[in-house]
């Protein structure tokens, strides 16, 4: 039973770890000038589905080291960071939730997934026992 749930999780987290890789490439740019930052935070998207639960996460140790903290700092709207090639520092707001969003607009997938494994379990059981 433990594989057939695992696996529902992972064919339902697959569509929500893209959407989030999604969401943060859709991030609105401030300047013309890039960072990198949303590309980054895109390919650090992953999946882990461990004993402790199920993630889709933007992984920090996959994030350049002077952007590692960046991912949480944009889904919370706002941050402060220097200016390109000077000392200036400036505050900077993102479309906070962003994260959320874009995992939550593919939960659908993960709760049907899990469903039908629950439902064919659910059957097996009730067969075993009548």
């Amino acid at each position: 039973m433990r594989k057939e749930l695992n696996a529902a999780v992972r064919r339902g987290a697959k569509p929500m770890a893209q959407a989030v890789k999604a969401g943060a490439l859709a991030l609105p740019a401030e300047t013309g000038q890039s960072t990198g930052l949303r590309a980054s935070m895109a390919a650090a998207t992953r999946f882990s589905n461990t004993a402790r639960g199920a993630f889709v996460m933007v992984d920090s140790s996959r994030m350049p080291g002077d952007q590692a903290t960046l991912p949480v700092h944009t889904d919370s709207g706002a941050w402060r960071h220097p200016v390109f090639g000077s000392d200036t520092w400036v505050s900077q707001t993102s479309r906070a939730d962003w994260f959320a969003t874009a995992a939550l607009s593919q939960s659908h997938v993960v709760e049907r997934e899990v469903g039908e494994v629950l439902d064919k379990i659910a059957d097996r059981i009730g067969g075993a026992v009548g």
